[in-house]
Parts: C-alpha cells; sequence; structure tokens
C-alpha cells in the first residue's frame, strides 16, 4: 500500500538562550532566525556569558506537539556545560497528578512513563495501552509494590518542590490510580471496545468525528481502541506491523496524529532496536535507529513486514512528526551514552566507530547529517573518551616513533571538533618530548640525514590536519628546528666534502622532499640562492646528470623550490 506524501502544518520559531550557572536560560524569542544568529554570536564574541544557543521549536498543529532542536550553540573553552540532552526531556509544568484527568495530559504521561519504565518494558506495553486499557491497569495493581514505588518516587520528588508532606502526596497518588481504575473498569461495561481490523482505522475515526462526544472522550475512545488491537501483538515487531497495517491511503493528519502518538511511546522503550534486529552491538543498533529515522526498513534481517515497512514509508515522509523526533532523541541518547560502541574498545577503535556511524548517516540519513546536536554530541562523546590515559595506551603499540606520529594524525582526523583534535596533540607532546621526538627519529634512521625523510613526512602529516592552535605550532617548530640542524651540521658542515658538493646535497634533498615553510626551507633556499649568483654553479651542478631530460627536470624542481609553488609545500611555523 502506498501513501501519498502529505506534508504537515508546521510552525516555526525560534529562542535565543545563554549558559549561566550551569542552566541554560531564555533570553529572546522570534520567527526570524537570522536577528537572532546574529545576537548569540555578539554574545559569544563579548564573553559575557558562559554559552549561547539558539533553539528551534516546530510545532505541528495537526498533531499538537512541539519538537525542540539545537540549531546553533557554542561554549567558552572551560565552561561547564549542562546536560546537553535536558531539552528533550518533556516540561513537567508543576504538578503533573492532582486530577485522573492529569494523568492523560503529556505532562502526566512523561512523569508515570519514567518511573514505570521497567514495568512497560517488562510486558511491551506503552503507557497509553496502561492507561486505556482495564486488563493492562488491572497488571499494574497486581504487579507487586511496583505502583506503590512508583507513587512513592514522585510524592518525594514534589514534596521537596512545595510544602505538602509526601506521605499525603502518597495517598492522594494512590487514591487518583484506585479511581483511574474503577473508571476504566465502568468504562468496559457500558462501552466494551473490540480490535480494529486492519485498513479500517481511518473508519473507525470518521464515526467518532461525526459523533458528539467532545475532544478529551474522543482522544480516550481511539486509544481504548488501539490498546485492544495490539493485546495479541506479543513482540515488537508484530506491534509495528499490527500499527502499520491500520493505516489507509490518504489517511489525513488529524487522525495520523493518534497512531504518531501510540508510535512515538513505542520507539521511546530501551530495546526497540535489539528486539528488532537482534542482540548485534550498539553500533547496529544506532544504524537501525538512523535508517528508520530516514523512512527505511531494511535494517530488519527476516524483511520488513507491510506494516512495518508502511510506518517507515510515513516516517521518512515527515507525516508522523512526534514517532520521528522520538527516533531522534534516541539517537542522540544513544550516541551520548557513557556504553562503549565497541566492546573493551579502544580510543581508536571508538573514533572508528563513529565514523562509521557517520557515513552510514550520510548514505541514508542527511537531515541527521548536517543535524548541529548530532555533531555537538559526537564531540562531547569524544572528550570525555579522552581521559589521561587513552591517546598513551594507543601510542603503546606503535614500534617507531613514524608509526605513532601516523597514529596520532589518524586519531586527529577521526576525532570531531577542533579542542578535541588539539587536546590529542597535546597528549602526544605530553608524552612525548619535542627533543625525545626527534632524538627517535634520528635514532631509528641509520643516518642523520636519512632521518630527514621520516621527519618531513611528519611535519606533512602534522601541517596538513585541519586545525590550528599553539600545540600543533609547536610540535611543527620543533621538527623544523631538527631539520634545519641537520642541514647545517650534516649537509653543509661535512669537512671531508668540497663546498659545491655540498649544495649540491642540499639540493637534492629540497628537490626530493615536501619541505614545508618553516627555518629550514629558508635556510636550504637562501643558501643555494647564494650559490645560484655564481654562473658557472647551475651548470656544474648539472652536469653530474645523464640526460638533457634529467637535468631539464632537475631545473624545474629547482625552481619550484626556490620560488615557493611547490604544490606539496605546507606551512609549519606560522599562524
Amino acid at each position: 500500500m502506498t501513501v501519498p506524501p502529505q506534508s504537515p502544518t508546521v510552525q516555526i520559531r525560534f529562542v535565543l538562550q545563554c549558559l549561566r550557572d550551569k542552566g541554560w536560560v531564555d533570553l529572546t524569542a522570534a520567527a526570524d532566525k537570522a536577528a537572532l544568529l546574529e545576537g548569540a554570536k555578539r554574545l559569544i564574541d563579548e564573553g559575557s556569558v558562559g554559552g549561547v544557543r539558539l533553539m528551534r521549536l516546530d510545532t505541528y498543529v495537526d498533531h499538537e506537539f512541539t519538537e525542540r532542536c539545537i540549531v546553533f550553540k557554542r561554549v567558552l573553552d572551560g565552561v561547564v556545560q549542562a546536560d546537553p540532552l535536558a531539552h528533550l526531556v518533556d516540561e513537567d509544568g508543576g504538578p503533573a497528578l492532582v486530577s485522573v484527568e492529569d494523568a492523560y495530559t503529556e505532562a502526566g504521561r512523561a512523569l508515570l512513563r519514567r518511573h514505570l519504565a521497567r514495568f512497560l518494558e517488562e510486558r511491551r506495553l506503552t503507557l497509553l495501552e496502561v492507561l486505556h486499557s482495564e486488563r493492562h491497569v488491572h497488571s499494574l495493581e497486581m504487579a507487586g509494590t511496583t505502583l506503590q514505588g512508583a507513587l512513592q518516587k514522585i510524592a518525594v520528588a514534589e514534596a521537596k518542590r512545595g510544602s505538602v508532606p509526601a506521605s499525603r502526596l502518597f495517598k492522594g497518588l494512590m487514591a487518583l490510580m484506585d479511581q483511574l481504575a474503577a473508571e476504566l473498569r465502568a468504562e468496559a461495561v457500558a462501552s466494551p471496545v473490540s480490535a480494529v481490523a486492519p485498513g479500517q482505522f481511518g473508519a473507525v475515526c470518521r464515526s467518532l468525528d461525526g459523533s458528539t462526544l467532545p475532544e478529551g472522550r474522543r482522544a480516550f475512545r481511539i486509544f481504548r481502541l488501539l490498546s485492544a488491537t495490539l493485546v495479541p501483538a506479543k513482540t515488537r515487531l508484530d506491534r509495528f506491523d499490527v500499527i502499520g497495517l491500520l493505516i489507509e491511503p490518504d489517511m489525513p493528519a488529524s487522525h495520523l496524529r493518534w497512531l504518531d502518538t501510540l508510535l512515538a511511546e513505542m520507539v521511546s522503550a530501551g530495546a526497540v532496536p535489539r528486539e528488532l534486529i537482534g542482540n548485534d552491538g550498539r553500533c547496529q543498533s544506532l544504524r537501525a535507529l538512523i535508517g528508520f529515522h530516514a523512512g527505511a526498513a531494511d535494517w530488519v534481517p527476516d524483511g520488513a513486514p507491510a506494516g512495518l515497512a508502511q510506518v517507515a514509508a510515513l516516517i521518512g515522509q515527515g507525516r508522523l512528526p512526534r514517532t520521528r523526533a522520538m527516533l531522534r532523541r534516541r539517537i542522540l541518547r544513544d550516541l551520548y551514552a557513557w556504553t562503549s560502541l565497541v566492546p573493551q574498545g579502544s580510543l581508536m577503535a571508538e573514533l572508528e566507530a563513529q565514523g562509521q556511524i557517520l557515513r552510514h548517516m550520510r548514505e541514508c540519513a542527511s537531515a541527521l547529517v548536517g543535524d548541529e546536536e548530532v555533531h555537538d554530541i559526537l564531540e562531547q562523546r569524544t572528550a570525555r573518551n579522552l581521559s589521561a590515559g587513552t591517546v598513551g595506551a594507543c601510542l603503546h603499540g606503535a614500534s617507531g616513533m613514524g608509526d605513532k606520529v601516523a597514529l596520532v594524525c589518524r586519531l586527529i582526523t577521526l576525532a570531531p571538533g577542533s579542542a578535541n583534535k588539539s587536546t590529542i596533540l597535546g597528549q602526544f607532546r605530553a608524552a612525548v618530548s619535542p627533543d625525545d621526538f626527534v632524538w627517535q627519529c634520528l635514532r631509528e634512521a641509520k643516518t642523520r640525514v636519512a632521518a630527514l625523510k621520516p621527519l618531513v613526512e611528519m611535519q606533512q602529516l602534522v601541517a596538513g590536519l585541519p586545525f590550528l592552535d599553539r600545540n600543533k605550532l609547536d610540535f611543527l617548530a620543533a621538527v623544523d628546528d631538527a631539520i634545519l640542524d641537520v642541514f647545517k651540521t650534516d649537509v653543509m658542515a661535512l669537512a671531508n666534502r668540497s663546498h659545491q658538493e655540498r649544495v649540491g646535497a642540499l639540493i637534492r634533498l629540497c628537490i626530493a622532499l615536501p619541505l614545508g615553510n618553516g627555518k629550514a626551507r629558508t635556510y636550504a633556499s637562501q643558501t643555494i640562492s647564494r650559490e645560484l649568483r655564481d654562473i658557472a654553479f647551475l651548470p656544474a651542478y648539472l652536469e653530474r646528470l645523464k640526460t638533457d631530460e634529467e637535468r631539464r627536470d632537475a631545473a624545474a624542481k629547482l625552481r619550484n623550490f626556490l620560488s615557493g609553488t611547490d604544490p606539496k609545500t605546507k606551512p609549519v611555523a606560522s599562524v
């Protein structure tokens, strides 16, 4: 069954926030992103706040749902950030459970869902189903102290915010839940419900739209029908399939909103990826979530059933915005989680796994690749992994200094964020001082002149890293000093060679090596230029070559070196 794309009605506004006392505070809101973005950059340039971020609020009118995401964020160096995922948690809005009606609100459901997570997970249920089914609420009442424990936690937290004792709040919550269960049992007797047949959900919604029931009672009735429909489904795959098969072609947003609300709770469950694709590790689970967010269902090992494929297609089309937003939240939370992406993986393995996830996003979910929050979370995750010993542990397995520098360059290339790249190079410099670094490079070569090749190669590797800071400049300067010392001591100061032979050797080294712009290159260029003032020097130098083609090639390379037009040349000691 193919459902044609149909864009939901969306209202967009932006909120500028600043970081104060480890918390984010609203400054101003507007529909004009450009003006707020300019203000955010001005605040961070002035340094008057610890950080700024620009939030975009997308309100899906037909679904009565607002998604919050960060489109710009900057935090000053050294400032401790608040929980980067705090804005994804639905606001409680004060006391959430005072009456039975409060339990059915967004805030009330969010509160109960957090404290009943284990009960819901064990039974493959959503809180919506429990609140609309006398059968499920009876299971909750019979689940030992589960309900009492949840209500006690809610009461204690609420007592800390007000003056009412926790014991009185707890008794009130218990009475409220008793009333809710009694009303559900009475509803089951007065208006029993049965499962909705595949493809008939739209007809049910249309019949209720034409009734005289108020909006709240229509919603209550619809979720009771959906809860009854899901009773026979035992696995998560079956549950997604059942919901997907209810969808009809051209179903309007006013009807899809009910399925969207239920599906959003279903995808928020902790075990969804693992149960659908098997226990293949966190990377595979993340790939499944990313594919689902993009509208794909090909990550199901044995093939996606028609209902799940239908749900995935609607998610990809943006017609289930609440569900898609929940999938995005799951992806952000899983990326930020402390658990390793690779079991017992090294820093290199973790960064490579992050790279694989980003490549998967580029292949199937371009919206996530350009998501500011995805990159911010990955940067913070990497910063957390860069403890004092992680880079050193990676270096421990490298056999020589060349391997160590290549490994560090690989780490820096994989690490997101300039601050993380600088941290890696800084940890490398702390583990291997510039003097030790140069000494070992020279020690590993047969001669000091032979050490020029690995030194220059390392110089070019580090110079090509995509960031610039003092750690990088200091590292490059140390290598440049070593190259300069070899030029002066081991090439131009050899007593057993003529001056012309020494200059010739210097020319050959400069032509053969992609020498970076620094003191060593300047010294070599000035030395060679002085010799070329003697018109007899160049012909005598070129006479050593056998063919005219070799002479022309050597002359061209020498001109390129002296003019600074060598394409391999990179700056190594200047900002």
